[in-house]
């Protein structure tokens, strides 16, 4: 007998340009709809392409109210969101939190992960300079 186990993926989340769910996401896929707007979460005035793929915020925004989720980092957001509609796909859980724990994975992937959190802490650091309060203020603040 073999050490080895079988994976099985069992449920699906996506939060897309095109979709904020499996659903949303192949229908417009089916119909040809793009993802490539204006970019609006950074200043684009200095570049020569104006246009990309961004998930909207507003809903992303309104997929965290959905779950009960409080904003955080957008990358985190995001997979939060996903995450959450994998395991509802899967059948793992479902209603309303709290949920009973069980031992469950999941795997995400992202096309360029928190690039965007990093380029904000770069721009942050580089206008303010290193004024971060200390570990434990930071904990009272953010939970």
């Amino acid at each position: 007998m073999s050490d080895r186990r079988r994976v099985v993926a069992t449920g699906i989340g996506v939060v897309t340009p095109i979709g904020m769910d499996e659903a949303t996401l192949w229908r417009n896929m089916l119909a040809g709809q793009a993802g490539i707007r204006p970019l609006t979460l950074f200043d684009v005035s200095e570049y020569k392409c104006k246009y990309g793929a961004e998930v909207s915020t507003q809903a992303l925004h309104e997929a965290l109210q959905a779950r009960k989720l409080t904003r955080s980092d957008r990358t985190v957001d995001m997979a939060l969101v996903a995450a959450g509609q994998a395991l509802e796909s899967a059948g793992v859980i479902s209603g309303e939190p709290p949920y009973e724990p069980q031992d469950t994975a999941v795997i995400f992937g992202s096309g360029i992960g928190a690039s965007h959190s990093v380029y904000n802490a770069f721009m942050g650091y580089f206008q303010k300079g290193n004024s971060r309060p200390a570990a434990h203020q930071r904990a009272a603040r953010y939970g």
